[in-house]
């Protein structure tokens, strides 16, 4: 069953991925893209335990995970090591200085790199995928009640069709819906215009306005 509050949908799948993951590896590594809800989720998942967060987007994230005494680690945004050789470095020289019984979470946008590889052919480190974050049926219908919404099992089955799954999606759908919008085709196309614009905002901000001409031209 899903864990649910009035913010939080955790998805059965990856609260398994996440206990069975720790279970077996020092080291998980999630990769999803943006809104499958990686750091909501997995931060979520982690409340009761003591751990230390830090994003890489940070300066001193790096000194944050070296100075931990809890003995779980939450490295987000490592996807934005790409192009730091001397980041990666370090990074992997932390993994290796890891005590026996310590764990490392790390959460990025983009699949496992090569300079991570070594340790996932050695085993101490495994994959999460975003299908782990898809919510379900059931999951569905919680995000739905968390907005006060009260759907139809044939409005959640859509709602769940439509949607793929997709966090992001299910949320705003949602928010239409108890806006008072009714479900339909032109509801849900007015979610995904919603959500096109949060892609917008999230992804192409970080660029300038020439790296973004010239994406949407390849595009």
């Amino acid at each position: 069953m899903a864990t649910k509050d009035k913010a939080v949908v955790e998805p059965y799948g990856l609260s398994c991925a996440l206990r069975e993951g720790l279970a077996g590896h020092k080291f998980l590594y999630v990769t999803a893209q943006t809104g499958w809800g990686k750091t909501t989720g997995v931060r979520w998942h982690f409340r009761t335990r003591r751990h230390t967060y830090a994003s890489l987007w940070d300066e001193d994230a790096l000194e944050k995970a070296e100075a931990d005494a809890t003995g779980l680690v939450i490295l987000d945004d490592c996807h934005v090591l790409a192009d730091q050789p001397e980041g990666q470095a370090r990074l992997v020289a932390f993994l290796r200085g890891v005590k026996e019984r310590g764990h490392v979470v790390l959460l990025s946008r983009a699949p496992l790199p090569d300079w991570l590889f070594p340790f996932h052919l050695s085993g101490l480190l495994t994959v999460i995928h975003d299908t782990a974050f898809r919510l379900g049926m059931e999951d569905v219908a919680n995000l739905a009640a968390n907005v006060g919404l009260k759907l139809s099992q044939e409005d959640v089955l859509r709602l769940h069709r439509e949607s793929l799954g997709f966090p992001v999606a299910v949320k705003i759908i949602c928010m239409q819906l108890a806006e008072g919008k009714p479900m339909t085709t032109e509801t849900v196309r007015s979610g995904y215009r919603q959500l096109f614009a949060y892609f917008d905002r999230r992804l192409f901000s970080y660029w300038d306005s020439k790296v973004r001409r010239l994406l949407l031209s390849v595009s």
